[in-house]
């Protein structure tokens, strides 16, 4: 968080929000690039200059028989961020940024995990709901994403996605009774166990995967309560929400990141992200976006500082 003195004014805090879209804009060449030559069957082995420095992983994730592309970078969480900007773009300017929305899109459902599938399907319609003036443009959006819901879920694939018994989904819930033994610990609820608690917790060693040298799990607001104790973690959750509101008063040039960062945190609830670089980093960067960015209050009469869907 202490990059966030970094940004001493507007203008260099509007450097750093470019470099973050130029970087995952990169990123996303780079996925969608190794998707069409994989495709085309043209050689790959460039990829191998990012798997050998271990901030990539290429394969495949099989479900219900169906193998689909497993193509994780260690940033690719920050794609939703990208595809909240080209979005916003596309609803402003329309034309061929339409176009980078489908590669940022692509590029995010690539990374393989299924948060990132589902963000990348439904990203755009979950925003024209929850940002829409048009009541009757919500219902109906919301009315169409049922159906469809109803209409997959008898789809073998979909099941194995989302099965309880499914290897990574039945671990995350095993996880459950750990934690409700290590928070009925009055001392663990209040003060958490700290940092170093892989060391010497056995109820925590015995769900986190101690042979890649992990020392978290991936139930990240679970994690908070843990590792600060539910006074710091409230806190810490206090200080997030306070920043998702914040988003949403500054001007239009980041106005954008109110509902990415939104669904980036409701990304992380279920895997790590917040805890690393991919989390702090940004946070650090939204943090200086509110605090260098004039307030637009949105009772103005002017329609010009509103965030509208047409």
């Amino acid at each position: 968080m202490l990059t966030s003195y970094l940004y001493v004014n507007k203008t260099v805090v509007a450097s750093g929000v470019r470099a973050l879209l130029f970087v995952t804009r990169l990123l996303s060449l780079i996925i969608f690039l190794l998707f069409v030559c994989g495709a085309l069957g043209t050689s790959t082995d460039w990829i191998s200059f990012f798997t050998e420095n271990e901030v990539a992983i290429v394969s495949f994730r099989e479900y219900a028989g169906i193998q689909l592309p497993y193509i994780y970078f260690l940033a690719s969480p920050l794609l939703i961020l990208l595809l909240a900007s080209d979005v916003e773009q596309a609803v402003q300017a329309g034309g061929l940024r339409w176009f980078l929305v489908f590669v940022s899109a692509l590029s995010l459902a690539l990374s393989g995990t299924r948060s990132h599938i589902v963000i990348a399907v439904l990203y755009f319609p979950l925003r024209t709901i929850f940002l829409s003036e048009n009541l009757l443009l919500r219902i109906g959006i919301i009315f169409i994403i049922g159906t469809l819901v109803l209409v997959v879920l008898n789809n073998e694939l979909i099941q194995a996605l989302f099965s309880f018994s499914e290897t990574s989904n039945s671990m995350k819930i095993g996880m459950l009774d750990s934690y409700l033994t290590m928070l009925g610990d009055p001392l663990t609820l209040l003060f958490g166990q700290g940092y170093n608690s892989y060391e010497w917790s056995a109820d925590l060693r015995k769900i986190i995967a101690m042979d890649i040298g992990a020392s978290k799990t991936e139930l990240t607001y679970l994690e908070l309560v843990r590792v600060y104790g539910l006074v710091w973690a409230a806190l810490f959750m206090a200080f997030l929400v306070r920043a998702v509101y914040g988003l949403k008063e500054v001007g239009r040039e980041f106005r954008w990141l109110y509902f990415g960062f939104f669904v980036y945190l409701l990304n992380c609830s279920l895997n790590p992200y917040l805890f690393s670089t991919n989390g702090i980093l940004p946070l650090a960067l939204i943090t200086s976006v509110i605090a260098t960015s004039k307030v637009h209050r949105f009772d103005r009469d002017t329609n010009d500082d509103r965030l509208v869907v047409n």
